[in-house]
């Protein structure tokens, strides 16, 4: 999905109390059934019928549904703080989950998968006139398996667009202290670039429905910072300064993988498991599966399409922010075994501000005991960034060191795509 950091078979996290939350579950076992079966295993609004066992989560439970209209309320409303409650038990156990009641119009979103099924659809050397060798940092298309994840070729084509984010130091005047502007300014200057939009001809109204569908997006990673940051008794607007709407820096990558013939995945995946190394990921796709999100025994489990629902994963950056609280999940993508129908997804990494300098809470004993009663979470084991993460040092009085976001995307967008650094050209 994103720069990705792999991973290996993961052993069972130390058992998890059952949690006791509002949130729908896909069937008793709180798994998600295979393609096929009836894959919500609940009423048609996606929500727990009253009386029901809430949640269905066990320790190696996935994929929970969340119903975000609870999440919008007034941040004292004692329903919103439920609500926001059951969504940090979500993210604190399973760290991947379905939305519903997201807000994105289903119309701008069949229109956003039709564009991107035209676009693909172009001849080659329409879409090699687009490739990412040819624009600015990372902007463009590449073409099937010429990206790899965990040593193999991702069965897929890919086409990312990025937004220029805004030039904001606000909430970074801590690092103005031990950071200088030059090195900031630098970091800033290497992400930007020209996107590579198709034509209006090859593909009418791409770009309108494209920052239309990213906006529409970015809402849900608002709204659900917001219930992370109210149920960790941070404040509804403690991400305002760091990643809201005025300061966030986001991208589109735009997923396609055709039918293969051959599905194993002995030569490669679809994408090979990973974790996204940012901090947000809203993930919509079409129907056809093929994505697969592992559990905390260490077992594969389908995250079968569901209708109107969008899918919502957790980064790396975001897991080590939280000190542990929020779980970065591993998943991966089957090669597309459908005959006829090609597998297409758009995530949206939603991501701080390129001049934030982020680093990790730092919870007390007290208050991780008082989350852990109040809220029913405790912190994932082994919570820490890549060992090749380009830390920065604490403030001007000491402290814990932090990532300079910028410099860390880019850190990471330069391993991962090593055939393109340099900027060469195809």
């Amino acid at each position: 999905m994103s720069p990705a950091t792999e991973v290996e078979q993961r052993p069972p996290d130390a058992a998890l109390p059952h949690c006791q939350s509002h949130v729908a579950h896909i069937n008793p076992d709180g798994l998600v059934p295979s393609a096929g079966a009836n894959p919500a295993g609940v009423n048609h609004t996606g929500v727990v019928p009253a009386g029901a066992n809430p949640a269905g989560i066990n320790p190696n439970g996935l994929v929970p549904i969340i119903d975000m209209a609870g999440l919008r309320g007034p941040a004292d409303s004692p329903s919103t703080v439920e609500a926001c409650r059951n969504l940090l038990q979500v993210a604190n156990r399973v760290g991947f989950f379905y939305v519903t009641n997201h807000g994105v119009p289903p119309e701008l979103l069949e229109a956003k998968l039709h564009q991107a099924r035209t676009l693909f659809g172009l001849p080659l050397t329409t879409k090699q006139q687009l490739h990412m060798g040819r624009a600015g940092p990372y902007r463009g298309w590449s073409g099937f398996k010429e990206e790899t994840t965990a040593g193999k070729a991702d069965k897929k084509e890919s086409y990312d667009i990025w937004a220029n984010p805004p030039r904001s130091t606000q909430g970074v005047s801590e690092a103005l202290n031990t950071l200088d502007t030059a090195r900031m300014d630098a970091t800033y200057q290497a992400l930007l670039g020209d996107n590579l939009w198709p034509s209006e001809r090859d593909v009418p109204g791409f770009r309108a429905t494209h920052e239309a569908f990213v906006a529409s997006t970015s809402h849900v990673a608002q709204c659900l910072l917001r219930g992370f940051a109210i149920a960790l008794g941070l404040g509804e607007t403690y991400f305002h300064d760091m990643c809201g709407p005025e300061t966030s820096f986001r991208f589109m990558r735009h997923n396609y993988y055709p039918p293969v013939a051959d599905a194993d995945v002995s030569d490669g995946f679809g994408v090979g498991p990973h974790t996204d190394l940012g901090w947000l990921t809203i993930l919509a796709q079409n129907n056809i599966g093929g994505l697969q999100v592992q559990g905390l025994d260490g077992q594969w489990i389908d995250a079968t399409p569901i209708d109107n629902t969008i899918l919502i994963n957790l980064g790396d950056v975001l897991q080590w922010w939280s000190g542990g609280l929020l779980r970065a999940t591993p998943h991966r993508v089957l090669p597309n075994a459908h005959p006829t129908t090609a597998r297409i997804s758009l995530p949206l990494f939603y991501e701080p501000c390129l001049h934030a300098v982020v680093r990790p809470m730092q919870w007390s004993g007290e208050q991780l005991e008082e989350l852990e009663q109040a809220q029913g979470v405790r912190p994932v084991p082994g919570a820490a960034l890549p060992e090749w993460a380009p830390l920065v040092p604490g403030g001007a009085g000491g402290g814990t060191p932090g990532l300079l976001y910028g410099e860390y995307l880019l850190t990471t967008y330069n391993r991962s795509f090593q055939h393109l650094k340099g900027g060469d050209k195809q």
